[in-house]
């Protein structure tokens, strides 16, 4: 097996000594692994994660280890749904390669002289299989699809990696081998029971890439394989069925769980919601993390049963999910259920939104001075817009992008 090694990402926002910190365990990462055979690549940075000095440390790194090539920068140039997240000017700069990460559907890198050009990653397919979760009310990926499409959508990818290679790709990685805790967008389940493309179709869409998996000796493996293959039964019959077993008065936690992931899937939004809010209504306090993390999954609105829970359990719901995404989290659905409603009326009064944001303390004084500033902004009404971002700014500067605190900023500068 042959492994591109990371670096642990320095902590995003480089506070104090994180820079020298992270040098110190790159050096002492470097050092341990040295003897490591099967490490052929070092990463430094992934998609700029709490990128700096990226010239400097890739040619430090060169010089610490000149046995091994340099991936200076997985995935800096970052594609999803085909448009770019942030440019680079000075991409993978004294790196030995160009790594492009490209969502779902894997794309060329740039061509630099000298380089070799990947696609470090793709796919992101999720595919939610019933039962076979880590985070039971999840089924994250950057597209949805069935299990019977699946074979079918990575078929073709692996078809344009065909025609990559021709134009010099070198190598690609799907995004991901395995189901993880957060995310279902592996090709096996996150217990390793379920393969969602049988290893015999796998092997046949790999050999026109890599020939090697039709030899004797690959083909031997596969009587150690105890997965099983997934049940490709369109989503929507089995979910229909659960569907008249509501109908009928059935309400227990674990069906009304199961069926609100398996109405996503169908694509039933409102069954989806009716299972969700008779699910989160029907929990008992106190609220464990399984609890709190499916009240999570299934509230996304003031007007969602969750909702209340997760405004009267602060302190719980903060320990699982973390301050500031507790935060951000209520200010969307403070949001999505109080103020885009009214904001869609046209003639938006800002008076009447705030008076409705109130009772809601700090998420709803944020959300409305942000909305205020993008709104404004977009309008181009600078008369509004200098006060209302020099108060969000003021007040809520430190949980702002740097890059988008700073266009604010020029913008209060310029039409004050």
């Amino acid at each position: 097996m042959l492994v591109w090694q990371d670096f642990v990402n320095p902590n995003q926002s480089l506070p104090e000594g994180s820079k020298t910190e992270f040098e110190k365990g790159a050096l002492d990462e470097m050092t341990q692994l040295h003897n490591n055979p099967s490490i052929i690549a070092w990463v430094l940075f992934n998609e700029k994660w709490g990128q700096y000095d990226q010239q400097r440390l890739s040619e430090w790194v060169k010089k610490t280890d000149p046995s091994r090539i340099l991936n200076g920068h997985s995935g800096e140039l970052l594609y999803v749904n085909e448009q770019l997240r942030s440019p680079s000017p000075n991409a993978y700069v004294s790196a030995d390669m160009t790594d492009v990460h490209s969502y779902p559907d894997p794309m060329m890198s740039i061509k630099q002289a000298g380089k070799a050009q990947v696609c470090g990653e793709f796919g992101g397919i999720g595919v939610f299989i019933p039962d076979h979760q880590w985070l039971t009310g999840s089924a994250w990926g950057y597209i949805q699809e069935k299990p019977a499409a699946l074979k079918a959508k990575y078929t073709i990818m692996n078809q344009h990696l065909q025609l990559m290679e021709k134009e010099g790709l070198s190598g690609s990685i799907y995004t991901q081998p395995f189901d993880v805790e957060g995310e279902q967008n592996g090709l096996m389940t996150y217990d390793r029971e379920v393969v969602k493309i049988p290893f015999a179709e796998m092997r046949k869409i790999h050999s026109q890439l890599n020939p090697d998996v039709s030899s004797p000796s690959w083909l031997s493996m596969a009587s150690d394989v105890t997965a099983r293959d997934a049940d490709l039964t369109e989503p929507g019959i089995a979910y229909s069925a659960m569907l008249q077993e509501y109908i009928g008065g059935k309400r227990d936690l674990s069906f009304l769980k199961k069926m609100a992931m398996m109405a996503m899937q169908a694509g039933d939004k409102p069954g989806a919601l009716l299972a969700g809010s008779a699910y989160v209504s029907s929990l008992k306090m106190p609220l464990s993390e399984e609890d709190i993390n499916n009240v999570i999954q299934f509230t996304k609105s003031t007007k969602d049963a969750g909702f209340s829970l997760m405004n009267v359990n602060v302190d719980a719901f903060k320990r699982v999910m973390g301050d500031r995404k507790y935060t951000v989290a209520m200010m969307n659905m403070i949001l999505k259920g109080e103020m885009e409603p009214l904001m869609n009326q046209g003639n938006t009064d800002w008076s009447v939104i705030e008076a409705r944001v109130k009772p809601y303390g700090a998420p709803g004084e944020e959300i409305l001075l942000r909305a205020k500033t993008v709104g404004f902004y977009n309008q181009q009404d600078w008369a509004n817009y200098v006060p209302a971002a020099r108060a969000y700014l003021e007040k809520f500067g430190a949980n702002i992008p740097e890059q988008e605190r700073s266009m604010f900023q020029g913008a209060i500068d310029q039409h004050k």
